[in-house]
């Protein structure tokens, strides 16, 4: 009854959209092992996060820490989520955590941490977590592939809202 006095959240997409370019195009400030994108076909398609998984996986025999870390998780999280917002029917928009839990305040229940500090979300209350993904799948190896994560998140939820 109240929800039209229910104040719209911040978004957050330029600022995503930007941290996942940044994956591919930073020259002064690139991520660890940058030249392993080069001649590959990074276009933000669902096809292009194999590639990303196997990146991710070429980093799991020496895992990278703190900022190398944080860089890392940012802009191939992001890059995650902009192949979703991209590919999907559903309109997927970015939150920072504390906008994040003014939508949900269950989400409040993970704390704040590097996997929930951009999320995606859609209307009324779906969210996606690729930063989380990113993280998981650098300690958990193939099993959490971030290329099916975009599968379900483009395909799974965008047949259940016809």
């Amino acid at each position: 009854m109240f929800s039209i006095f229910k104040k719209k959240p911040k978004l957050n997409n330029q600022a995503n959209q930007d941290l996942s370019i940044m994956l591919l195009d930073e020259p002064n400030n690139p991520v660890l092992n940058h030249e392993f994108f080069e001649n590959k076909k990074m276009d933000f398609s669902l096809e292009s996060l194999e590639i990303l998984d196997e990146y991710l996986e070429s980093l799991r025999a020496n895992l990278p820490e703190n900022e190398e870390l944080v860089k890392i998780t940012l802009r191939a999280g992001s890059y995650i989520g902009e192949v979703i917002r991209k590919n999907s029917e559903t309109e997927y928009n970015w939150l920072d955590f504390k906008e994040a839990t003014k939508v949900d305040s269950s989400l409040k229940r993970f704390g704040f941490s590097l996997g929930v500090a951009a999320i995606l979300w859609s209307k009324p209350n779906s969210f996606v977590f690729p930063l989380a993904k990113v993280l998981k799948r650098l300690e958990n190896g193939p099993e959490d592939s971030v290329h099916s994560l975009a599968r379900v998140a483009i395909e799974g939820f965008s047949t259940q809202d016809k």
